[in-house]
C-alpha cells in the first residue's frame, strides 16, 4: 500500500509543471475547448459521451480526469478524430514546447489567464476508438490493472 500512494505522489508530480497546482474542471473544461475550436475541430461535451457514442471525424473530446468527472484536474488531454496538423498546432500562439508524432503530441498550453501540460490523442481508425476513448479516461493506475489482466 505504501508503494501505491508514492507511485500516487509520482504520478501526480508528472502531471504538473513546477509550481503548479490542480485546477477545478470547469477552468480545465475551458482551456480544452480553446483548443479544440482553436485546431478547427467540433468540441464534444465529454459528458456526452457514453457507451452509445459513436466515432464521428473531426470532432475532440476531452479525456483524463475532466471526461471521469474529477472536481481537480492537473493536466488536460484530449482526444481528436483526425490526423493532428503538426505545422498549425505549432502556428497557435497558446502552444509552447510542442513533442510528439502521429498519435501523440504534448505541448504547453500558455496564455495569460492559463498554463497547462496538454496531450493530445490522435485516433482516426473508427474500429478501435472505443479502445481509445477507454485507455484516455484513465485513470493511469486502472490502465496499468487492465493491461495486466489482458
Amino acid at each position: 500500500m505504501k508503494y501505491l500512494k508514492l507511485y500516487a505522489e509520482f504520478i501526480e508530480e508528472a502531471i504538473l509543471l513546477p509550481g503548479q497546482s490542480k485546477i477545478k474542471r470547469a477552468d480545465a473544461l475551458e482551456i480544452a475547448k480553446d483548443i479544440i475550436e482553436g485546431l478547427g475541430f467540433i468540441y464534444v461535451n465529454p459528458d456526452d459521451v457514453t457507451t452509445s457514442y459513436s466515432f464521428v471525424k473531426n470532432v475532440g473530446i476531452p479525456v483524463g480526469s475532466i471526461r471521469r468527472k474529477r472536481p481537480e484536474v492537473g493536466d488536460v488531454d484530449i482526444i481528436i478524430t483526425s490526423p493532428i496538423d503538426m505545422m498549425k498546432l505549432r502556428k497557435m500562439p497558446w502552444a509552447k514546447t510542442v513533442s510528439g508524432g502521429e498519435k501523440q503530441v504534448n505541448f504547453i498550453y500558455d496564455t495569460p489567464k492559463a498554463t497547462r501540460k496538454v496531450n493530445l490523442f490522435s485516433f482516426t481508425d473508427p474500429a478501435s476508438f472505443g479502445g481509445a476513448l477507454l485507455h484516455t479516461t484513465g485513470s493511469h493506475q486502472y490502465n496499468v490493472r487492465l493491461r495486466f489482466v489482458a
